[in-house]
């Protein structure tokens, strides 16, 4: 029976988990304690680490490894208990090796290790008793503790014994089963060849078969472009017939169309004539006003030069009352150095004064007066003069819409004259496209009994070649499935 345990992977599991331990427990020495017992510490540690290594790699029997790892452990916290007071955490070290014994699942190995523990803590509790059970009367508690250990290792040993059966049943089963796999095998094999044999004939077929199909598709191609020939040609002439359906509608509103543009050609002619008259009329009431702006023209300057020279005399009225001023204020202080003779010619004089004051205001009212009519005058002649520019601009348009006017006449008499025309010969073509229409019904009623006709036949030929495909696809799902055996077999072996 061949052995599928993997030991080695479970001794340098053991391994690693002893120099776990190992520096856990050195390292609490060393960060807990002084120098000199974390020192001693640090070299026991290395040595159990060194035998460890040490053991690994020594060519001893995989079991006797397993055995030695398993009791280092449990040796290392004895010869602690030994040399140290009691600790729980070293009896600790001897489960946790009762758990690397019991990796191994060999009933020998865990009955060679509970006896030597089993030897070693009667050993050590004879010689020590008070460190391995931490008081000075402990038979009760040590003969407890050793009957708790050994019932476990019992409970290991029926375990290890299971798991071992256990184990061989799967080495059994995975030998019946490689003599099974030999047999399928072999079954494969000859499946195989007449899967080959199954292949070939299917190719055969599916040649056969693709041949048909091939000439069915050509033959359907062929119905289907003639079907689609026939059925672009009916529908081109059913295209043709509604474009002339169209054609003679549009004809007929264009007839219409040429009917309304022809009255209202007319009705356009006779609006020309009217304004055409009203131009004329426009163009001879702007000459007439034309010259009457020439002549308020006119009339505005001669009143600017009539306003000058009022002007002019109004200063030299205005000259004569300040001199008279100045005569009648003289002639009052004469009257004024004569006493009593020169009291009448006083009065004069104040009257002549009071006249010349009066005269001065009037002349002066007057002014204004003139100098605000000067003021209008000049506004006037402006406007005027603005009126008359715009008045010629006015004149130049109505001449331009005149010259308008009378080529929009003429263009309106031709347009009349070429309506008329073609309204004649829209009538004609109406008559005309009538007829091809007629024709063209005809031609589309054949069509459309052609094109039924080969589709029924096309429909035909199309079911004849779905029933061969259909075929061929059943031939093609045979050879994949042949295919996929055949591939599962390669698998297989």
């Amino acid at each position: 029976m061949n052995e599928h345990y993997n030991i080695k992977r479970v001794n340098r599991t053991n391994m690693i988990a002893i120099i776990a331990i190992t520096a856990v427990v050195v390292l609490n020495k060393i960060i807990f304690n002084e120098f000199d017992p974390g020192f001693k510490a640090l070299i026991r540690g290395l040595i159990v680490a060194a035998v460890t290594v040490i053991n690994y790699f020594l060519p001893t029997n995989k079991y006797l490894k397993g055995l030695i790892f398993s009791l280092i452990p449990a040796f290392a916290g004895i010869v602690l208990l030994l040399n140290e007071s009691f600790t729980l955490s070293y009896h600790y070290m001897t489960v946790g090796a009762t758990a690397m014994a019991a990796l191994y699942f060999n009933r020998k190995v865990l009955i060679q290790f509970g006896v030597i523990i089993n030897a070693l803590y009667i050993a050590a509790f004879i010689f020590r008793p008070e460190n391995i059970t931490g008081q000075e009367q402990g038979l009760m508690v040590f003969n407890a503790a050793m009957l708790i250990f050994n019932g476990v290792l019992v409970l290991l040993y029926f375990l290890t014994k299971w798991g071992r059966q256990l184990l061989n049943d799967s080495n059994m089963k995975t030998e019946q089963a490689g003599k099974l796999l030999e047999n399928l095998k072999n079954t494969l094999e000859n499946v195989e060849e007449g899967t080959s044999v199954l292949d070939s004939s299917i190719n055969n077929i599916t040649d056969n078969i693709r041949e048909i199909s091939e000439g069915s598709k050509t033959i359907t191609r062929s119905m289907q472009e003639m079907a689609q020939a026939i059925q672009q040609e009916a529908s081109s002439i059913n295209r043709i017939n509604n474009s002339m359906h169209a054609t003679l509608n549009t004809v007929h509103e264009s007839n219409n169309t040429f009917r309304i543009i022809s009255e209202n050609s007319n009705l356009m002619i006779e609006q020309v004539n009217t304004g055409y008259k009203k131009i004329n009329e426009l163009h001879e009431q702007m000459d007439i006003i034309n010259r009457a702006i020439g002549a308020a023209v006119d009339t505005v300057s001669d009143l600017k030069a009539n306003m000058e020279k009022i002007n002019t005399f109004l200063e030299a009225i205005s000259q004569i009352s300040h001199q008279t001023n100045l005569l009648a204020l003289n002639a009052a202080i004469e009257a004024a150095h004569a006493g009593e003779h020169g009291k009448g010619f006083a009065v004069v004089a104040a009257e002549v004064r009071k006249l010349a004051e009066q005269s001065a205001q009037l002349t002066g009212n007057i002014a204004r007066i003139t100098a605000e009519i000067f003021r209008i005058s000049d506004d006037a002649f402006a406007k005027v003069k603005d009126g008359g520019t715009a008045t010629i601009e006015g004149k130049k348009l109505a001449d331009h819409i005149f010259t308008q006017f009378k080529e929009i006449k003429s263009t309106a008499d031709r347009t009349t004259k070429a309506i008329e025309e073609g309204y004649s010969k829209n009538s004609r073509i109406t008559s005309e496209l009538e007829l091809v229409q007629h024709q063209i019904e005809n031609m589309a009623g054949i069509s459309e009994e052609n094109s039924a006709a080969t589709e029924e036949v096309l429909a035909t030929m199309e079911a004849e070649n779905n029933r061969i495909l259909e075929l061929y696809a059943s031939v093609e799902e045979i050879q994949r499935l042949s295919s996929r055996m055949k591939n599962l077999l390669s698998s297989a072996g």
